[in-house]
């Protein structure tokens, strides 16, 4: 009984944690790694080759953000 009942709570606690999670096109063909909110509407997302994009509308619109160039070498 106890085993079921634990199943029963991590069941539902899974289902909840990830029904936040949206699709969003991101417009773009590079691979994405990182995501940081700043608020519910104000975002970015970074990936290769210097991709960032940036929201103020909760993900509705994606712009590009323009970033230095940079020498690593």
């Amino acid at each position: 009984m106890k085993i079921t009942f634990a199943c029963f709570i991590l069941t539902c606690s899974i289902s909840v944690c990830n029904s936040q999670w949206v699709l969003q096109q991101s417009n773009t063909n590079y691979d994405l790694y990182g995501v940081f909110m700043i608020n519910s509407n104000t975002g970015f997302f970074s990936g290769d080759f210097q991709t960032v994009r940036r929201t103020t509308n909760a993900g509705l619109n994606w712009l590009t953000v323009n970033v230095p160039n940079w020498d690593y070498g």
